[in-house]
């Protein structure tokens, strides 16, 4: 689709380098090699939102509880690596390499329990963190590999189904799955993965319908509010925007499943091509930007990305 030159200018006029750096890359499609560009990552890592994260360690590589990751949310170690994530932090800096090292310590066991048990376990939790930890070159680690393992085991066998969702089959989990499994380079996915990523897909898009979001939940549930709106950031939650994101990644953009969900995305775009977006969380996360408007521009900038 193209993608008109204001909302462009509009885009690259963010407070927050990294919807600009994303703009040029993912929308301009200009390399990373360019000047610009790198000028635009280096601001990522220099200013904020990420260098003000980054400044809230209490040790390398830990935020709020040093020996809790968990709690609270969503400060703690695990969500704030989600969230440098997100922003395009280096990767190769010390804090987010003893970050992951601390997570992937920390998580073992309770990794290693799941991976020997029919329990499928928590695995909007193992994605993400699957989801970072390939994001720093952790992806031949040991402990990386176990989560894996985890994940494909769930996606492929239980529909990732979750104690929280009284054991049922759950789409936040398998959405969280694939987009750990995502940021896998293709040509490095097993045999394995790929069926699991199949198994994912179907569950998503072709037993349940994405946009109706009928999928199972517990006698008396009900869609989550969030479902139907574009918000970010997310967490272990999802929505329809980042169930896209994470089929675009995968290449499954152009199913013949998936379109019903892209014209329900492009039904939000407005008159001035911009989506509006909600985040619901930001008052229990790290603050990421004083422009009401970046919201707005974090959501159109994906949302352009999948349409792209």
């Amino acid at each position: 689709m193209s993608i008109p030159r204001e909302v462009l200018d509009w885009l690259l006029q963010s407070s927050i380098p990294s919807i600009r750096y994303l703009t040029l890359t993912e929308l301009i499609d200009i390399s990373p090699e360019d000047e610009g560009v790198k000028n635009e990552y280096k601001a990522i890592q220099n200013s904020h939102p990420a260098s003000s994260i980054l400044e809230k360690q209490v040790a390398s590589g830990r935020w709020q509880l040093p020996e809790h990751y968990y709690s609270p949310k969503y400060r703690s170690t695990h969500w704030t690596l989600m969230l440098l994530e997100e922003l395009r932090a280096d990767p190769n800096s010390t804090a987010f390499q003893d970050g992951v090292e601390f997570m992937l310590s920390q998580s073992r066991s309770r990794v290693e329990h799941y991976s020997k048990s029919a329990d499928p376990g928590f695995t909007c939790l193992f994605g993400n963190i699957l989801r970072y930890a390939v994001y720093a070159g952790f992806l031949p680690d040991s402990r990386t590999q176990t989560l894996i393992d985890v994940v494909t085991y769930s996606l492929t066998n239980a529909d990732c189904s979750c104690k929280y969702n009284t054991d049922l089959p759950c789409s936040w989990g398998a959405a969280r799955s694939l987009w750990g499994l995502a940021a896998i380079p293709g040509n490095m996915h097993t045999a394995s993965m790929r069926k699991s990523i199949q198994a994912g897909t179907n569950f998503l898009l072709a037993k349940y319908n994405l946009v109706e979001a009928n999928y199972p939940f517990p006698e008396g549930g009900r869609i989550h509010q969030i479902w139907n709106k574009l918000n970010f950031p997310l967490f272990y939650q999802a929505d329809i925007l980042f169930v896209l994101r994470v089929m675009k990644q995968l290449g499954y953009a152009q199913q013949a499943q998936i379109q019903p969900a892209l014209t329900w995305l492009q039904s939000r775009q407005n008159q001035a091509g911009r989506w509006s977006g909600s985040s619901p969380f930001q008052n229990r996360t790290w603050s990421l930007s004083r422009d009401k408007e970046d919201t707005s521009r974090w959501v159109t900038l994906q949302s352009l990305s999948v349409l792209k």
